[in-house]
């Protein structure tokens, strides 16, 4: 292969060393005329790489800014499963290499001027041991050819990369600091929602306490769909998948919004047959469509039309960098949903992503774009809002197509006795043991309780008849119930186990517990927690 920088066959070259020296006194000469993507194609080759690549910023690589190579990879990027390689690389002054069941990478900082820094990569498909020598040679064609980007009047782009992944942090810091006050408050709705279903069958019937009853009921109600929705902005990591259809999901959305739309006010929807199936739970689906065409619909005042239409696109590395959420290159199904309202005035576009609570509607409603970043960051996909063809807004969700439509079920045959096993229930919250404990054995469940994931272990470790089910929470202080599950398998490798909690678990081998039992999200009515026993039973009776 020629060198496009300088006119040299690199192939005759001793070793990577040379051929990287001689690459970077070509990019240093020559290397104005070319674009980013050939020079890294070209950086590509010069290490005997599948690709290389620029992502950014340091502190959280969200998109990727440039990438060049004989192939592309579209697969998961080794500092999403190890979030502590983006420190590495701030305290790298060097490059280093990261091996994966996919291959092997070397990864540099590169910070060229830039605030934030970039990391560059090289990625083979082999395991390859790198030499400190390609090491070195790597980390300095990385400083070469990032200061070249900026010079050569990319950094306009880097720079809309840069605000997006700052914007992205302020979500993500509002994002803990809601999931903090929704877990301390899914606690205390559970605790009104046990309590006031429990006392709902201890009060005369038609009587005016039922009736009042009844309204702390329902209103708890209206609190826990509330929080649930809160929820979804605060969760990351995503749960159990079970693919959706955008047909069916637009169906329940159309029905929702007709009588909303009156006779100044058109809903037109293009959707081609058929659309793969959607990597995103129906509900989120449908949460997702809901606040987006809600938004459509409020921002026409007078006659107007909401269009939604959606087809299937392959989406570009350079694409996922400009958009907001946590999209993946490959298969995705682009929505795109447009109102001829009155579009966003000056200013309020950097506001609503940099304030979460920020509304421009009349009832000052925030937080409805924040949960659908939130869902968007959950489920691997996309936003972008843009003006309107000819005014209103546009916006552009992309959505990761389900590499299997098949769902999962648990819906098994279950021994007739289940309900007499004894169970084991561990919560740091006395409140939520005693309604808990009540509804159970209102279902004719035997239950012992522990207030902490020391004294479960002891109860469950005691001679003694066995538990059927431990019911446990996920954040409790000193030892949390994925420590206490880690040991009690120890103990026990038939261990059946079902976490309750308003906290979504982090990636890794927290999620792997989580896939393995069962997860009752806070706050919930006793009759789901019956029902989410009973199916973690019979669950459990299948597996053993």
């Amino acid at each position: 292969m020629k060198s496009q920088v300088r006119d040299v066959d690199l192939s005759e070259c001793g070793d990577t060393e040379e051929a990287a020296l001689r690459f970077l006194y070509g990019l240093v000469e020559h290397g104005d005329g070319l674009a980013m993507p050939a020079i890294l194609e070209e950086l590509a080759y010069v290490f005997a790489s599948e690709e290389a690549g620029i992502t950014g910023p340091l502190h959280a690589p969200y998109g990727i800014i440039a990438r060049g190579g004989r192939e592309q990879w579209s697969g998961a990027w080794p500092w999403e499963a190890d979030a502590s390689l983006c420190q590495q690389a701030l305290d790298a002054v060097s490059a280093f290499a990261v091996t994966s069941p996919q291959g092997s990478w070397l990864l540099a900082p590169a910070w060229g001027g830039l605030c934030d820094g970039q990391l560059f990569w090289l990625r083979t498909k082999s395991e390859r041991a790198w030499t400190t020598g390609e090491r070195s040679a790597f980390y300095l064609a990385a400083q070469a050819v990032a200061r070249l980007a900026r010079e050569k009047g990319d950094g306009e782009r880097l720079r809309r990369v840069l605000e997006r992944a700052r914007r992205q942090k302020e979500l993500e810091q509002a994002a803990i600091v809601t999931g903090r006050l929704a877990h301390d408050f899914s606690n205390i709705l559970t605790g009104i929602l046990g309590f006031t279903e429990l006392s709902l069958t201890q009060v005369v019937p038609d009587s005016q306490a039922q009736k009042y009853m009844k309204e702390v009921w329902q209103a708890a109600q209206q609190g826990a769909s509330w929080l649930q929705r809160v929820q979804m902005f605060c969760r990351r990591n995503p749960p159990l998948i079970q693919p959706a259809s955008l047909a069916e999901a637009v169906a329940v959305e159309e029905e929702r919004l007709r009588p909303l739309c009156n006779d100044h006010v058109s809903l037109q929807v293009s959707l081609p047959e058929p659309l793969p199936p959607l990597a995103v739970n129906a509900d989120a689906l449908k949460m997702l469509l809901a606040e987006l065409l809600s938004n459509a619909r409020e921002a026409i005042s007078g006659h107007g039309v909401i269009a939604l239409s959606a087809r299937e696109v392959s989406l570009s590395g350079a694409k996922c960098g400009e958009l907001l959420g946590q999209p993946q290159p490959g298969r995705n199904v682009e929505i795109l949903i447009s109102d001829t309202g009155t579009g966003m005035p000056a200013g309020v576009g950097e506001r609503i992503w940099r304030e979460v609570f920020f509304s421009t509607k009349a009832r000052r409603r925030g937080l409805g774009l924040a949960m659908v970043h939130g869902l968007l960051q959950t489920f691997r996909g996309g936003i972008e809002l843009l003006p309107g063809p000819e005014k209103g807004t546009t916006v552009r969700v992309f959505l990761p197509v389900a590499e299997s439509s098949k769902e999962l079920s648990t819906a098994q045959a279950a021994p007739s006795n289940l309900n007499q096993c004894k169970l084991l229930l561990v919560d740091d919250d006395p409140r939520i043991l005693d309604s808990m404990s009540r509804a159970l054995e209102r279902a004719g469940y035997r239950v012992r309780v522990a207030p902490s994931a020391s004294e479960a272990i002891n109860l469950y470790t005691a001679p003694g008849e066995p538990f059927g089910l431990v019911i446990s929470d996920i954040g409790m202080p000193v030892m949390n119930g994925f420590e206490m599950v880690r040991k009690l398998l120890r103990h026990d490798a038939n261990l059946n186990v079902l976490f309750i909690s308003s906290h979504a678990p982090q990636a890794g081998s927290e999620q792997d517990i989580v896939k393995r039992f069962s997860l009752l999200r806070k706050p919930f009515e006793p009759q789901s927690l019956v029902q989410a026993v009973g199916t973690a039973l019979r669950r459990g009776a299948v597996a053993h």
